[in-house]
């Protein structure tokens, strides 16, 4: 789908990181809806679209002050003059947090558009010093230096689903994580009202992550072959356990076991609406699902593999589990006689 843009405003904050103070300097009109606005805030929807950088999923804090409640404000009666108006007081809330911080300044960008769905969306852009060709006349054609958005190096930036925010389904936030940034994640959550405690979990990332590999269109080829979703699920357990520091990597493992199309994972939990982060930890008690059945009801535990169900030592049969097994039988009857 076209991005189709509605509302955009661009407005900076003046602030030098060695002092207390900070200024905002608000724009007084948005910006028109012509091509080079559109092509702008695209170049920053694909930055979260291709899975550029890192983010996690969050909710907002639950009393809905500050940013929340300016949001909602604009949300039900929206318009150009509520939409300058929520972006300038939010950009005012923005200077109150920053004091006294270390933060740098920026340009913060403020944009509502559709794009398969309906998303509002802040980037904190900086500038950065690049080289340019200047032709000086007789002299010819020398290097020089220039100020310009790099918006592949995103100081942060945030998505929100409207249509999930209304609804309050799932994790309606998407936020870059930036490791080398942590202070400015402070800020940047406290001013937007994320709730931490509501940022996606290990767990809640691994059942995710389970659910993929459960039900993904396109199964990896390996060796030239195609291999079954059972052999799919040993090698992703595999995979995960060999990481020293039992980090998953999305990106990575697509890389991994989808050479061609490394955003795989990425991308099919994104049309699929799954609200899973780019990387996180691994949570053995649920990645071992993949290749391990365990449950306990009436006070009785079962846990086998798949491979033994395949292999027919466990089936089904109506409301009644078979279980095959002589050693079983054998352990059972010893410790029953004593």
């Amino acid at each position: 789908m076209e991005l189709e843009l509605e509302y955009l405003v661009i407005h900076q904050l003046i602030k030098e990181p060695t002092k207390a103070d900070a200024i905002c300097k608000l724009s007084d009109q948005l910006l028109s809806l012509e091509q080079i606005n559109k092509d702008f805030v695209e170049k920053l929807h694909d930055l979260f679209t291709n899975h550029v950088y890192n983010y996690t999923h969050a909710l907002f804090e639950s009393n809905e002050e500050k940013f929340p409640k300016e949001l909602n404000k604009f949300l039900i009666k929206p318009d150009d003059a509520s939409f300058l108006l929520l972006t300038k007081n939010i950009m005012n809330l923005l200077v109150k947090e920053v004091k006294s911080t270390a933060a740098k300044g920026g340009y913060i960008v403020f944009a509502k558009y559709k794009s398969n769905k309906e998303l509002f969306t802040i980037n904190i852009l900086r500038e950065t010093k690049g080289f340019t060709l200047i032709d000086k006349d007789s002299k010819g054609i020398n290097p020089g230096f220039i100020n310009h958005l790099d918006l592949d190096k995103l100081a942060m930036a945030c998505q929100i689903d409207i249509n999930k925010l209304s609804i309050k389904q799932e994790k309606y936030i998407r936020i870059t994580k930036n490791q080398k940034m942590a202070d400015v994640s402070k800020y940047f959550y406290n001013w937007l009202a994320i709730d931490f405690e509501k940022i996606s979990n290990t767990k809640e990332n691994n059942e995710k992550l389970l659910d993929i590999v459960n039900t993904i269109d396109e199964l990896p080829i390996i060796d030239d072959i195609r291999i079954s979703r059972d052999e799919f699920k040993k090698q992703i357990l595999n995979y995960v356990k060999s990481k020293p520091d039992k980090n998953i990597n999305l990106k990575d493992m697509g890389s991994h076991f989808y050479p061609d199309n490394p955003n795989k994972l990425l991308d099919f939990a994104q049309t699929n609406e799954m609200s899973i982060d780019t990387e996180f930890k691994y949570h053995q008690a649920t990645l071992k699902k993949l290749v391990k059945f365990d449950v306990e009801v009436d006070n009785i535990r079962l846990a086998f593999s798949y491979e033994d169900k395949q292999m027919g030592k466990i089936k089904i049969k109506g409301d009644t589990i078979i279980i095959t097994s002589p050693q079983l039988v054998k352990r059972i009857s010893e410790e029953s006689s004593q």
